[in-house]
């Protein structure tokens, strides 16, 4: 049976990750969260205290970084693991109104995750998966959910992790985040016509599972 590449989009805490990493152990696929590769580089911005305006600045610090994601989803930054250290409040702030809008970044950082997805067998999740870094993708979802959801997904996961925030401070920063991804000039989030959007707002992590299990084996038959 044909190894299948697939392409999980979608706004921020809409259960991207969480999906895309129990369809891959399902499938024994390898899975790449392609929005840990920006996190990593708005966290070693922050780091060596390079300017965020700066999008040259940037894309030079990017080509000093060796970003490897993990098996479990994470990322490692030159051999460090820093994937507890990508999910913080000020990573959240520069990740989508700063970093991930300038199309050198992300010219360079669709190279790479071009690179990792040639090969199938592979699930990989972001915002731009199905329409720019694989845009010949066996199997398209696009999530979808009610921002309030989201937030409050996103507020427990804090909770769970002491990080200290409000529940309304969370759902502002993912109604900016929306608009950042949504309106900005490169490769904005959207659903492709061949992609098949799946509601998340009302559904458990198994039942989205499941919803997606038969979307891909529909796909597999179609191609086997």
């Amino acid at each position: 049976m044909k190894l299948l590449t697939i392409a999980i989009d979608g706004p921020a805490a809409s259960g991207k990750g969480t999906l895309a990493k129990k369809l891959a152990h399902h499938f024994g696929y390898a899975y790449v969260d392609t929005g840990a590769m920006y996190r990593a580089l708005t966290l070693q911005a922050i780091r060596t205290n390079t300017d965020m305006h700066d999008e040259d600045a940037l894309v030079a610090l990017l080509q000093t970084m060796k970003l490897e994601p993990t098996v479990s989803g994470g990322i490692r930054i030159n051999g460090i693991d820093v994937s507890n250290e990508i999910r913080t409040p000020e990573v959240n702030e520069y990740v989508s109104t700063l970093i991930s809008i300038y199309p050198k970044v992300r010219e360079s950082m669709v190279a790479l995750q071009q690179q990792l997805g040639d090969r199938g067998g592979i699930i990989m999740d972001g915002r731009d998966i199905g329409s720019v870094v694989l845009p010949n993708a066996d199997v398209k979802i696009f999530l979808i959910a009610d921002v309030e959801a989201r937030a409050k997904r996103r507020f427990k996961e804090y909770q769970q992790r002491g990080i200290d925030d409000s529940y309304e401070s969370v759902l502002e920063v993912l109604k900016e985040r929306d608009y950042a991804d949504m309106n900005r000039e490169a490769d904005p989030l959207r659903q492709t016509a061949d992609a098949i959007a799946l509601d998340s707002t009302n559904l458990s992590i198994d039942e989205m599972f499941e919803a997606a299990i038969k979307i891909i084996d529909a796909k597999q038959k179609e191609t086997y």
